[in-house]
């Protein structure tokens, strides 16, 4: 898998998505086996659901933003200097 600048901007949005959704999702249900307020299972999988998507969106953004900035190309159409 090429860095987060060389990757498609739906090839970010999955990867961080995913990562963070399911990493809030654990947290979550760490916080609700330690809280003694009862918080629906559904609503737990729907805000690690929307958290993933915002946050994934966002770092796709960020990404895709960063890497027109700064004129990095697509990962097949990289050279190295070593590479030569």
């Amino acid at each position: 898998m090429p860095p987060p600048h060389f990757s498609s901007f739906f090839v970010n949005f999955i990867f961080f998505g995913i990562f963070f959704g399911g990493a809030w999702g654990r947290v979550s249900l760490g916080f609700k086996q330690a809280d003694e307020e009862e918080q629906s299972l559904i609503a737990m999988v729907l805000g690690a659901v929307f958290s993933g998507l915002f946050f994934g969106l966002g770092m796709a953004a960020h990404y895709r933003h960063s890497s027109r900035r700064y004129g990095v190309p697509r990962w097949p159409n990289f050279k190295s200097e070593t590479s030569k």
